[in-house]
């Protein structure tokens, strides 16, 4: 009995400890622009306008990622998932000044999870697709 309360109280305190995290949106960032913006950044990808992906990018991601890789990271992606269905989840937390919205999305054979990070200027600071 001993062992389940502290099993209890550990967990008990783990949970208490996560909630306290920096996970909590800055007040610069509207969450309703996020999201919105985030959707669009999905369909970019979903229409193959990589270039005006790249455009939504901050200077340092443009030096890092072409509109050609951006292509090739998702078409694979995207022939084995198929026609865009629906987002099934959507998330957005804060971290060290940033803004970063996960996205769910289902397509006709599967789904992919975008995670998109944004600054204060809403630029692109970190994409990636799983």
């Amino acid at each position: 009995m001993k062992k389940i309360k502290l099993l209890l109280i550990v967990f008990l305190m783990g949970t208490v400890l996560a909630g306290c995290s920096t996970s909590k949106l800055s007040d610069a960032y509207d969450e309703e622009l996020l999201k919105s913006d985030a959707k669009e950044i999905v369909n970019m990808f979903c229409n193959e306008e990589y270039d005006k992906v790249v455009d939504k990018m901050s200077d340092k991601m443009k030096g890092l990622i072409t509109a050609q890789k951006l292509k090739e990271g998702w078409e694979p992606m995207k022939e084995k998932n198929g026609e865009f269905d629906s987002i099934a989840k959507e998330g957005v937390v804060g971290n060290d000044g940033l803004a970063t919205i996960i996205e769910v999305v289902n397509f006709k054979n599967g789904k992919t999870q975008f995670k998109i990070t944004y600054n204060e200027d809403m630029k692109l600071e970190g994409l990636y697709l799983k």
